[in-house]
Formats: C-alpha cells, structure tokens, sequence
C-alpha cells in the first residue's frame, strides 16, 4: 500500500500542493518553511527588538571579556524592579507577541468526513484514492503478551500516522480553519505545518484570534492544548 499511495502522489501531488498554496506549508511547498521564518524574523526585527548581546570580538563565547573584573562573593543579586526604567522602545499598550499552539492529538482528531469532502473539492485529482484509503474504519492492531489475541481499535476519525498520504490530507482538511483565521484579520502573521500554528502581531488582535479559533476548531476536530501553548512578547510587556 505504501508503495502505491506513493506512486499515486507522484502523479498528483503537485495538484496537492497547489491547493495548500502557502497557507498550509506541510504538503511540500519550496522554501515554504524557510519563508515563513525569514517573514516572522523580519517582523520581530522590527517590532520586538530584543537586547542584543555584547561580546569582545577576541574573546570566544561564554568567557569574560579581557580586563573584566571577577565578581565579589558578597555581591546581593539584583532585584527586580517594576518602577525602574526597561531601556526597551514598547511602551504602547498593545505590543506584538508571538503565539504558539498545538493540538490535541492532531492526527487523531481530524474530522476524517470534513476532510475527505475538502479534498474531493480542493484536490479532485487525488480524491478518488483519498476516498478509497479512508472511506472506511482503519484498523489498529495492539499485540499482547504471547498466546494472546490482538486488540483491534477501529479508527473512525483522523488520519493514519506514517500514512504518505497523511501530511496532505491533513493540510487540506484545515484549509477551511486557516482561510477563516487568515480573513478574520490579515495583518497578522498566522503560519501552519499541520497542527502547528503560530500567530504574531498586536496582541489583542492575537487574542481575538485564539479566541476564534477555539470555537471554530472543533467543527474540523481542530482542538487547541492550553498545555502546549507559549507566548513570545517583548521583554517590557
């Protein structure tokens, strides 16, 4: 099977990646993931400086500057002051951040009848094939102890992990989620690999954003974890 699901994509596949376009960069696209890095650094370049590190250009990395004096043992650490000037230019009341989300158990949770009616419309070329891989109930067989039967879960929702023709069909089951996000407000930078996402803008726009997605991402078995949730911000926010 894995050999002809390849066979398949190679005649079809750039169908697939055209109907994922730049939005969903895990169907294969050139340089998707590079852009999307030098996008997000141009943009925290510009509106999330960060201290740079000052280092003597004869001095490897880690050491201390020639002619630095030793620190005294006595010496109290710093303490932190709320009321004390940061030196950092944010100081409107509405920063950028950088949000990161995953979500729950991603492959298993994809709504495998929303995805398979996406694919069928975005992707015609390889909806046939899709239907036949996932039309039905997958079977995942759980060995036991020697001597013993098997456990058979039937799958009914998602995609098979390790399938070739998972990556894809994931990225196309989300297209509808990603284009809703991407309307809803444009200026803010929302880059996708599979169920990886990650907002950057002002922060209540990415707030208003998260919010949206929470309530439309189940409808396509899109479930963010809070638990794997991170938030990059300036460090005077």
């Amino acid at each position: 099977m894995r050999a002809v699901s390849k066979l398949v994509l190679m005649q079809c596949g750039m169908d697939g990646k055209a109907a994922c376009g730049n939005t969903q960069l895990c169907a294969g696209l050139e340089a998707g993931i590079e852009g999307a890095i030098h996008a997000s650094m141009q943009r925290t370049s510009n509106t999330m400086p960060f201290p740079e590190e000052t280092t003597h250009p004869d001095t490897p990395t880690g050491d201390p500057p020639p002619h630095s004096k030793p620190p005294d043992d006595n010496t109290q650490a710093p303490t932190y002051n709320p009321n004390a000037p940061t030196g950092y230019p944010h100081t409107q009341p509405d920063p950028d951040v950088h949000f990161l989300t995953d979500a729950r158990n991603g492959f298993g949770e994809l709504s495998r009848m929303a995805m398979l009616w996406e694919v069928r419309h975005r992707w015609p070329a390889g909806s046939r094939f899709a239907h036949n891989l996932y039309h039905h109930e997958c079977r995942l067989i759980l060995r036991g102890t020697p001597g013993t039967n098997p456990a058979i879960l039937m799958s009914r929702e998602g995609v098979m992990q390790g399938c070739v023709w998972g990556m894809i069909l994931y990225g196309i089951g989300l297209m509808p989620l990603a284009e809703d996000l991407r309307c809803s407000d444009p200026s803010v930078l929302q880059p996708w690999y599979v169920d990886d996402f990650a907002l950057q803008g002002p922060a209540s726009r990415v707030a208003e954003l998260f919010h949206l997605l929470c309530r439309h991402g189940p409808s396509v078995g899109y479930f963010p974890e809070l638990e794997k949730c991170w938030v990059i911000c300036p460090p005077s926010s």
